[in-house]
């Protein structure tokens, strides 16, 4: 049955429009918690590449004692205002420019470190050598995967950044000789006399 309301409108034709209304909200507010929740892969909420501090605990597939054995050891920073990455690896510091590209896209530049002798110097340049690599990136709440065309290559866990190491250095501090900052192509490269 219809019926006319005063203004004539068919009182059958309103209902169904509200059912219409109510079902489009329905519609949209489910859409958007769900464009919301893939944002961050995750229900809690993820913590920023730039300015957090990312600790390694898996190179290719395998956590290593060697990773969590120093707090100050295998760790990276981004650096938004500079445009610089900065980390350690077994005992040398890293860094070296970044660009993000696309969405979730990164890509690290020629990354230089100093040139002390440790132990896990392997470790420590298979990890220089996959940050290089890397050429996109997810963030799950607190954990960092960095890929080369879709491999997992590094699994990092953050924490609140420290200071940028390069801030550290102040016209007043020595600065490191040039021969004992090496890109890691060099530090990689046989030693001829």
């Amino acid at each position: 049955m219809q019926y006319l309301s005063a203004s004539g409108i068919l009182l059958e034709e309103k209902f169904n429009s509200d059912k219409l209304n109510t079902k489009m909200k329905q519609f949209l507010c489910a859409a958007a918690a769900l464009l919301l929740m893939s944002a961050c892969e995750s229900s809690k909420q993820c913590l920023p590449l730039e300015g957090t501090q990312w600790k390694l605990t898996e190179m290719e597939g395998t956590a290593n004692p060697a990773f969590s054995a120093e707090a100050d050891t295998f760790n990276i920073t981004f650096d938004a205002e500079k445009k610089m990455v900065y980390g350690a690896g077994a005992c040398n510091r890293l860094f070296g420019p970044y660009v993000l590209t696309a969405e979730d896209g990164v890509d690290i530049e020629r990354l230089a470190a100093t040139m002390m002798a440790c132990p896990n110097l392997d470790l420590e340049n298979r990890f220089t050598k996959l940050l290089e690599e890397a050429d996109s990136y997810k963030i799950d709440g607190d954990v960092l995967t960095l890929f080369d065309d879709g491999r997992k290559l590094l699994v990092f866990k953050g924490t609140a950044a420290a200071s940028v190491p390069a801030e550290e250095l102040t016209p007043a501090q020595p600065v490191p000789a040039a021969d004992s900052v090496k890109t890691t192509e060099e530090a990689a490269a046989p030693a001829t006399k």
